[in-house]
């Protein structure tokens, strides 16, 4: 999706690994402090960072704020693919997946039948299963190397999908603090947040933990943004 974007822009507008520091008001608009001891100036700020992230770096220029992004929860999770010739798993697989009780006592989450939620995800005689791992309840599993995780998900599947020998593929992916936790009272927190916001015309606000979680709708108000910049800029 980054990769996407990118295509999209004007390369010559594309600043990578230059980490603003500080954002501060100028009678055009806002100057960015960057890492390194440039400063950029703009008309419009987006700021799409994570809360805990970007805190330090609006304490000048929104001090009530800055608290209530860095007290924002975010954990750390894993998905785990295995790939399967069809007639190694039992399981008819007729749904889309499974949701994982904690009563279970296993530390697989939840599980998707990803090729049969989407059959081209997987080659004819084939299928292909995602598990989750991580989470609030679970953080101990993000310490084991990715062939432990592998482990772990094919143990705890075994009885319930019925699966005989071993995976022709496996992959692992961390996402380390990347999925918000949306607490009670969180709305409520966030609604300061946004005032103090509005209250800096130019200045704009999204990303994950803000107003959502999930990729389509933190697009969603990720293209919200983008359009009240653009919108502020002309």
């Amino acid at each position: 999706m980054v990769d996407a974007l990118v295509v999209r822009l004007d390369r010559e507008r594309i600043w990578t690994k230059a980490a603003v520091r500080a954002v501060s008001r100028t009678a055009g608009g806002f100057s960015l402090a960057i890492q390194g001891g440039e400063t950029v100036s703009a008309e419009q700020v987006i700021v799409a960072a994570p809360g805990p992230r970007i805190a330090s770096t609006l304490e000048g220029l929104l001090p009530g704020t800055a608290p209530a992004l860095a007290a924002i929860p975010f954990a750390s999770s894993a998905t785990v693919l295995l790939g399967y010739r069809r007639e190694d798993i039992e399981h008819p697989l007729g749904g889309y997946g499974m949701v994982v009780p904690r009563t279970e006592g296993l530390h697989t989450t939840a599980l998707s039948f990803v090729s049969t939620k989407f059959p081209h995800r997987a080659p004819a005689g084939h299928v292909l299963l995602r598990g989750f791992l991580g989470g609030v309840r679970d953080g101990e599993v993000m310490k084991l190397t990715d062939e432990e995780m592998v482990e772990t998900v094919k143990s705890d599947m075994a009885g319930i999908l019925g699966l005989r020998g071993e995976p022709v593929m496996s992959r692992v992916f961390r996402w380390p603090s990347g999925t918000p936790q949306l607490e009670v009272g969180h709305i409520g927190r966030m609604a300061a947040v946004e005032e103090e916001f509005a209250s800096i015309s130019g200045l704009h606000l999204t990303g994950a933990g803000i107003r959502t979680t999930g990729i389509p709708d933190s697009v969603a108000d990720g293209t919200r943004a983008g359009e009240a910049a653009a919108g502020g800029a002309r």
